[in-house]
């Protein structure tokens, strides 16, 4: 069980979809930062 268990994050670490995911909390962290000065200026 354990070895699998390793393996298998072993290989979901470089997938493409970890690094969307990091991309998008970046993006969504943009785009909060955007918005909120977008309120104070109004």
């Amino acid at each position: 069980m354990r070895r699998t268990n390793k393996l298998r994050f072993q290989t979901a670490v470089p997938t493409p979809e970890v690094l969307f995911f990091s991309f998008n909390k970046r993006y969504a962290l943009v785009l909060y930062i955007f918005l909120c000065i977008n309120n104070a200026t109004e």
